[in-house]
Order: structure tokens, then sequence, then C-alpha cells
């Protein structure tokens, strides 16, 4: 994905890819996407996020693994790039990424600002945690009446 004619003093790309795995894996050696960008000066520079997040995985089922079964999942994936440190203008970027064979793109997105904006990301328990505090919830429960019956 390419932009010849960003946003004019480009301060913040934000990037959303919808990835579906393919035998338990989606970027290819687990890498993400990486964003490039070349400046009035002709310079080309590449840079990791400064932000990346699993925002959500839908489960898709389970292929069978020589492990045993794996869950599959579609993945969306919100990436984020700060370049208010860039000096000269940028004339162009790219975010360049590598899906394994198979893995299926769902949809993209791409936001560009001229105002830096900090994202943060607010994890979303999977229902394991959920369960697990439950579990040690109903424990606590349980000590403090056996407490009380001992007393």
């Amino acid at each position: 994905m390419s932009d010849s004619t960003p946003l004019a003093n480009l301060q913040t790309v934000a990037f959303q890819v919808g990835i579906g795995e393919a035998w338990t894996y989606d970027f290819h050696n687990g890498v993400l996407p990486t964003l490039s960008y070349t400046t009035a000066a002709g310079t080309t520079t590449g840079v990791a996020a400064t932000f990346s997040s699993t925002l959500e995985a839908f489960f898709n089922g389970t292929v069978a693994m020589p492990t045993g079964e794996e869950s599959l999942y579609i993945n969306q994936y919100g990436l984020q790039w700060d370049l208010r440190g860039v000096s000269q203008p940028i004339t162009s970027f790219s975010i360049d990424f590598t899906g394994v064979q198979h893995a299926q793109i769902y949809g993209m997105t791409l936001t560009q600002s001229d105002v830096f904006t900090q994202v943060v990301a607010v994890p979303v328990p999977e229902p394991e945690t959920y369960a697990l505090m439950l579990g040690g919830l109903g424990m606590v429960v349980m000590l403090a009446r056996r407490r009380r019956q001992a007393a």
C-alpha cells in the first residue's frame, strides 16, 4: 500500500488490516507491516510501528497440525507510526508486509493526520481470563466460609 501524495506536514499514519490465518499463521515469520517514507531531500527511511496491537481475533475454526488441533483466527491488527521527528517534508510513503501462503486479507484502512494522536490500546480479556477470575473468586469465597465454620 502506498501514497505518492501524502498529507502536508504528515505526523501520524495509522493502518488497520484484517488478515485470516492459514495453518495458524498470518504474517510471514511474524513480521508486522513496516512503513517506508521518502522526504523532499530524496532520503528513504524504513521504520517499525511505534504502536501495534491485535485489536480483535475472530475465531475461524480449527486445523489439524502435527502437534494437534490448533485454532484459526481472523486477526484485526492496528499499527501507528509517529513521524513528528522527520525534519523534511514527506513526499511519499508505503506500507509493506508479507502474508503467509493462503492467508487472506479481509480489509485494510489507512489514515493520515497532520496532528499527532497517541493510540492507547485497551486489552480485551480472553474468555479464559474471565473463567480464571471467577474460579479464583470462588476459591476465596470457599476459604472464607471454611474459616467461619472453623471459628
